[in-house]
């Protein structure tokens, strides 16, 4: 009976991480961006493209700039969400992040410019931080 009762917590949970994979699927465009504190004019426009458990990232003009394999714990708080990338300029590169989706818009602050410092805590950037900061929106 005890067993019964793992697996169907196991089985609960599970949906959970799966719904917010489902609801990051499909293309997202950049209205906001940040760098270290600083306004990144330059991110604004980039698509960043949910398939199965790939992402890709382009430019503005649709030119391939990153692409790997993601992953999200929504369980954590805030949720958690990781590119591993196998293409473009960033491959075998890491980066760890926060997200959230709220109100159609999907906010990410990872560690894109600086891998080593690891997972950010809240969605802010500062000078020299290592942060980037974006949201997205359909």
């Amino acid at each position: 009976m005890r067993l019964m009762g793992i697996f169907l917590a196991l089985g609960l949970a599970a949906p959970a991480l799966a719904g917010d994979a489902a609801e990051l699927a499909g293309s997202w465009t950049a209205l906001r961006a940040e760098r270290d504190g600083a306004s990144a004019p330059e991110l604004i426009g980039h698509r960043l493209v949910f398939t199965g458990d790939r992402f890709a990232i382009a430019g503005r003009d649709g030119q391939p700039l990153y692409a790997g394999t993601y992953r999200v714990d929504d369980l954590t708080r805030p949720g958690s969400i990781d590119f591993v990338h196998d293409g473009g300029a960033a491959a075998g590169q890491t980066w760890e992040g926060i997200y959230r989706l709220e109100g159609g818009e999907l906010t990410i602050v990872d560690d894109a410019p600086e891998p080593a410092r690891g997972r950010p805590t809240d969605f802010t950037t500062a000078k020299e931080s290592g942060r980037v900061l974006l949201v997205f929106a359909r």
